[in-house]
Formats: C-alpha cells, sequence, structure tokens
C-alpha cells in the first residue's frame, strides 16, 4: 500500500537498530532481508528498490555500511539473496562488518569492536551459512577474496567448524593451501592452513571435508606444526587416527618456541602428545610406528614433569598419566637408561617426585647409582626441593619415600659428588645446597631423610672438615640454643654476623631456626649425625 502511493522504497527507517547489527537504520529492503521476508522484498525489487544501498551506521565514518545482501548473507537468508542478486546485487561489495573482541574490556563494560570490511560471501562463511554461501559463489562471488585481516571464505568457514560452507567452497574451487590471517585464537601455530585450523579446533568433520578435497596433509613451517602435531597436542583423538589413516607423515619434525626452553626446539606429534600425557594419543601414534624416542630423544623425560605429592599419592589424573605414558614408552622400547641432556632419565623421575614412575624404572634395572654432569647421584636428587616451596611438608615426606626406593635397589649412600658432597651432607641443609627451598636464602633440614641415609650407613667423616658444613652446624646450633651458638661462633674464628644473619640466625620465626610440627629444631637433624659416632 505504501509503495502504490508512491512512498520511496529506499527510505531509512528511524527505527534505533542494537550497535550488534552495525547500523542504526534499516532501509525497507533491509528489514525485509534481515527478516527473511520474500514477499516484501520481491515488492521493494519490483519498485525499483536500490539493492547496493549501504545502511546508515555511526560507523560510516570509518568505512561503508551494509547492503541488504551481506544482511540476508548474515541471516542465512539464502532465498531473499537469490533476489537480490537477480536483480544484480554486488556480490563482492565488501561492506563493514561488526566483530565484538571478547577481550579486553571496555571501561563501560562493553567489548571493543572489531570492524572489518567484507563482501557477502564472508559474512556468510563466517556465520556456517552453507546454502547462502552456495548462492553467492553461483553468482560468481570472489571465492579467493581476502579480507583485511587476512582471511577468505574457506579460512572462515574451517575456523568455526562449518562443514557444509567449507563444502560449498571447496565445490567451487577454494584453494586447500591458503594461510589463514589475524587472530585465529589457535596457540602456537601461525598463519595456518584450514585443515591446520580445523584440526587445532576439534572440528573433525571439516578435516574431512578437507582432506578429501585433498588438502597438504603434512604442511608445516616454523613455528608452525603440522595438522597432525595440532591435533596430538590437543587430545583430538578421532582426528588423530583420520590424519593417520591418510597417510599424514607421523614423523615429521617441526621447530617450534617453547619458552620454557628460551628457543625454538625440535618437536615431533610425539612429542607433543607426550608433554601433554595424552596416552590414547601416545598409544595411536606408536601404533603407527612413530620415533619412541621423538625429535630430540627425550620423549621418557618429558612423562617425568614435577607432581605434587598430595596429589600423587591420592592418583590424581596428572600423575597417573603421567605414569600410563612412560609405561607405554618403556613397553615400545624406549632406552630407560638414555640420558636427556647429560641427566640421567632416574634422575628426571626423582625431580618429578612421582614415586611410581621411579620405581618403574627401577624394575627396568635401569643403574641406581649412575650419575650426572655434576656427579650427583639420584639418591643425591631426593635431597633436593626442585619444586614444591609452598608445599614444603609434603614434598619433604615425598623424598623420604623416593629416597627409600632407591635404597631398596641398593642405591650407594656414599658417592661424593665434583663439590665434595653426599647425600647426607645436602639432606642435612647446607646452606650452599638449599637456596632454592627458601623465599629468604635460608635452609631447612630434612630430619627424616637424614635418619634414614644414616641407618643405611651412610658416612660423616668429613662434614665437619667441610668449610660449608661447619658454618652450617654453627648456624644450627644458634636456632637451637643461642648461647651454644655464640661459643661455636667465637670458636670458628670467622664470626662473621652477615654470615650468621644469612644462614639462619634469626630465632623468632624465620624459616632458618623455625621449630618443626613436634617442637624440634632442625639442628637436631645434624646432632642426629654427631651421636651416630
Amino acid at each position: 500500500m505504501l509503495l502504490t502511493a508512491r512512498a520511496s522504497p529506499d527510505e531509512l527507517s528511524s527505527t534505533d537498530v542494537s550497535i550488534e547489527h552495525g547500523h542504526e537504520g534499516l532501509s525497507p529492503l533491509a528489514a525485509a532481508s534481515r527478516s527473511g521476508n520474500v514477499a516484501i522484498v520481491s515488492a521493494l525489487v519490483a519498485a525499483k528498490a536500490t539493492v547496493d544501498l549501504r545502511m546508515r551506521s555511526q560507523w560510516t565514518v570509518l568505512s561503508e555500511g551494509q547492503t541488504a545482501l551481506a544482511i540476508a548473507a548474515e541471516h542465512g537468508q539464502a532465498e531473499v539473496a537469490e533476489l537480490l542478486l537477480s536483480a544484480h546485487a554486488d556480490p563482492n561489495l565488501a561492506s563493514t562488518h561488526i566483530w565484538p573482541y571478547m577481550s579486553p574490556p571496555r571501561n563501560d563494560g562493553r567489548d571493543l569492536i572489531d570492524l572489518i570490511a567484507q563482501p557477502p560471501l564472508l559474512v556468510a562463511a563466517r556465520h556456517g551459512h552453507e546454502e547462502s554461501c552456495r548462492m553467492l559463489l553461483t553468482y560468481h562471488a570472489a571465492i579467493e577474496f581476502m579480507s583485511s585481516d587476512g582471511v577468505n571464505a574457506l579460512g572462515l568457514a574451517a575456523l568455526g567448524g562449518h562443514a557444509g560452507a567449507v563444502r560449498a567452497c571447496l565445490q567451487f574451487g577454494a584453494f586447500t593451501e591458503v594461510r589463514i590471517g589475524g587472530d585465529t585464537g589457535i596457540h602456537a601455530v601461525g598463519a595456518p592452513t584450514p585443515l591446520q585450523a580445523a584440526a587445532a579446533k576439534g572440528h573433525l568433520e571439516v578435516v574431512h571435508a578437507l582432506i578429501q578435497a585433498g588438502a597438504n596433509l603434512d604442511y608445516h613451517g616454523e613455528g608452525s606444526p603440522s595438522s597432525l602435531m595440532v591435533a596430538s597436542k590437543n587430545n583430538s583423538l578421532e582426528i588423530v587416527r583420520v590424519l593417520l589413516k591418510a597417510r599424514a607423515a607421523v614423523d615429521l619434525v617441526s621447530l617450534v618456541y617453547r619458552p620454557q626452553e628460551c628457543g625454538d626446539v625440535r618437536v615431533s606429534a610425539l612429542d607433543f602428545a607426550v608433554d601433554a600425557s595424552h596416552v590414547d594419543v601416545i598409544q595411536m601414534l606408536l601404533e603407527a610406528n612413530a620415533n619412541v624416542e621423538g625429535a630430540r630423544g627425550t620423549t621418557l623425560s618429558a612423562c617425568f614433569h614435577y607432581v605434587h605429592p598430595e596429589e600423587a599419592k591420592k592418583g590424581g589424573k596428572r600423575a597417573v598419566r603421567q605414569a600410563d605414558a612412560a609405561r607405554l614408552l618403556l613397553q615400545y622400547g624406549v632406552q630407560a637408561e638414555r640420558a636427556s641432556e647429560g641427566v640421567p632419565m632416574l634422575h628426571c623421575a626423582v625431580r618429578g617426585a612421582n614415586a611410581a614412575c621411579v620405581e618403574m624404572l627401577l624394575d627396568r634395572k635401569v643403574s641406581v647409582n649412575a650419575v650426572d654432569g655434576e656427579g650427583r647421584s639420584a639418591l643425591m636428587e631426593t635431597t633436593q626441593l626442585w619444586f614444591g616451596r609452598d608445599h614444603r611438608e609434603s614434598d619433604r615426606a615425598n623424598q623420604v619415600e623416593i629416597a627409600r626406593l632407591l635404597l631398596r635397589a641398593d642405591a650407594d649412600v656414599n658417592i661424593v659428588d665434583h663439590g665434595g658432597k653426599t647425600a647426607i651432607m645436602m639432606a642435612a641443609g647446607s646452606k650452599q645446597h638449599s637456596r632454592s627451598i627458601s623465599k629468604d636464602g635460608g635452609w631447612k633440614s630434612n630430619k627424616a631423610l637424614v635418619a634414614l641415609l644414616k641407618d643405611a650407613g651412610a658416612s660423616i667423616n668429613g662434614m665437619e672438615a667441610d668449610a660449608s658444613s661447619d658454618a652450617y652446624f654453627e648456624a644450627a646450633s644458634s636456632g637451637a640454643n643461642g648461647s651454644e651458638a655464640s661459643s661455636a661462633s667465637d670458636d670458628s674464628g670467622d664470626g662473621s654476623d652477615a654470615e650468621r644473619s644469612e644462614v639462619g640466625s634469626d630465632a623468632e620465626g624465620s624459616e632458618v631456626g623455625s621449630d618443626d610440627d613436634d617442637g624440634n629444631s632442625d639442628a637436631d637433624a645434624v646432632a642426629e649425625v654427631h651421636d651416630v659416632s
């Protein structure tokens, strides 16, 4: 009726529309296109409405507003899109589409707005509207058009897991090896291909479609792991299965930056799976004849990441997964005696504080008295609190449990390292061996471990002759008995106040001279050692 009264079919409404729609006012054609009202769209087109009219928007000062076709593509109105295209709407006319970033939040609570110029095809692909994609491609939408943030329709569909839109793009000849730019949200994979993106995101159906279209299974580059690697890292078991069935290279190696190692390292799919203790993926890769040693020969040591003793004792998932992963690797022939960067595997297991892994290696008859580059044995490693600074008591109890396992396997208690130290010296808490366990640089001995080593025949000969041990004994006496400490300090000749302060002369609550739960000072551990003779 309005059209017969000669109302303008292009007149913009005054209705305020929420910012998520990217505009404040809609033309009748745009409003009908959004709602999918085919009858009204047909009438407006017949009335010669401008099909490529851009909507008024507060963002038009930055770039171009949306067209009716872009709005129809966004809302999956394929039939409306066909009407507009048949009326010669431009399928490649890029308009601003507004995507909210999830972070960082603005001060007013609203998310920042990302303004990206995209044609209708990219809008439809991002939202996964397969029929709209097909309609636009039928009317010659540019399949390889790249948006301002460096992504095309196939890339957007693959990232979103929209298998139908992916198949539509592939059917019209989309290039499978295009690199996806912008912020993909995929950690440690720079500018991925659609297959890498789908594998990383866990989109199995999209992976199937891309493999069937002949996508390169093994594409990788510096800082960009292969599809099999990212699927293994993310524990996407079914995607790993599909890629292996399609004959993806199981031992492909890529350079990946790792902050904890301060540089690029060589990694394979198995390395990724072992790092995260994905046991099922590890088994699948090993069954596919993956090199059990990994890219750097460190797969077994990667099973020995630190696990808090309380978690390990209660059978925590991480501790169990690590033990299961190590068991699998040993079953498939990994070398239990092999050193990881100069550190024997048994040492790595001790540092990881997982008693189950230590016991597993001992069952494999690894050398219990092998030493590292500093001449230290695995038993000496039990004296060091490598981790657990905030969980000291449970870690110290775990030290004793692991040391007991090593002693049962005939560990030598009297091995001397390159610095002239033995296990009992370290367990007693010589300050130079314990800075890593105290926030203020103090020491704290493990009385139970000292007693265990003493009962196992540890020799205390030479402890009193060791200068650093003497300093420790004086400081320990200071923590237990102030007058005795003063006498010892005077007799020693060096009597440095700074030394006493650093090592632990403060008896009023510092870690250095603090009492344990039984009310006895850690200095008693040293006194027990002296009483042996």
